[in-house]
């Protein structure tokens, strides 16, 4: 099976995507990885790097229409959230023999393989992963961000895949706020419509994918035979959420 890994920066944000894709590299089996960078800066650096593995897509090769109509009218932040879909649709376009397209925040780091996550029934078209907010005080936010969280997403790379990712993408040209308004947050609260809308939406049961502030007060976290593991369950993908570098030394 064959799985894409994609994530969207800008400069403010490149040592961060290069460390998600180191911590992805770093593991035993070579993975397809991209970087979707929203200015030229950023693209430059990576140029120089030459990552191994690693594929440069500017901004011009993936905007669409329907991109460049609003780019403008949103903070970057919002333009971002928005762009979630189109990169992952141009990543299935661009390399159409891959079967699942993975997008991941760039404030993520992979401690174990995240391709043990993708289902392998071919009736699931999407895999989304809960919150499994911890405490109270996070759960408060559920009904206004949504119970999903779109810092991990996957689709597969087929016609009932596209038709997930497609209506997305519609709803996030619509509307993609920063601050929650008319029942809409960002890019995130339309992931609670996924499964009203479309069959074979798959939610993951592993606790160790998106693990991240919200939820780490609910399990316990030990290092077992050389892998960090919540509940006995190796640690998969972890979400550094409000992540802030200090300073200008990276």
């Amino acid at each position: 099976m064959k799985i894409f890994y994609g994530t969207i920066i800008d400069i403010n944000f490149l040592a961060r995507g290069i460390a998600v894709y180191d911590s992805i590299s770093r593991l035993e089996k070579k993975r397809m990885f991209g970087f979707y960078c929203m200015d030229e800066h950023s693209a430059r650096i990576l140029d120089e790097l030459s990552l191994p593995g690693a594929e440069v897509i500017r901004h011009k090769e993936f905007e669409t229409a329907a991109l460049k109509s609003v780019r403008g009218k949103r903070l970057m932040s919002e333009y971002c959230w928005t762009s979630k879909p189109a990169v992952l649709r141009h990543a299935q376009t661009k390399w159409p023999s891959i079967d699942w397209a993975v997008y991941l925040d760039s404030d993520m780091m992979v401690f174990g393989d995240p391709d043990q996550a993708i289902p392998q029934t071919d009736k699931a078209k999407c895999l989304l992963t809960h919150h499994r907010f911890s405490l109270s005080e996070f759960s408060a936010y559920g009904p206004s961000a949504g119970w999903y969280n779109a810092g991990y997403i996957a689709f597969r790379n087929d016609d009932g895949g596209r038709r997930v990712m497609d209506w997305w993408q519609a709803r996030c040209i619509e509307c993609c706020p920063a601050t929650p308004m008319n029942g809409q947050s960002g890019d995130q609260k339309y992931l609670d419509q996924f499964s009203e809308e479309f069959e074979g939406v798959a939610t993951s049961t592993l606790k160790g994918l998106n693990t991240a502030p919200w939820n780490i007060d609910a399990y316990s976290v030990n290092h077992t035979d050389g892998s960090v593991c919540v509940d006995e369950e190796e640690l998969l993908i972890y979400h550094f959420q409000a992540f802030q570098i200090f300073g200008t030394r990276l």
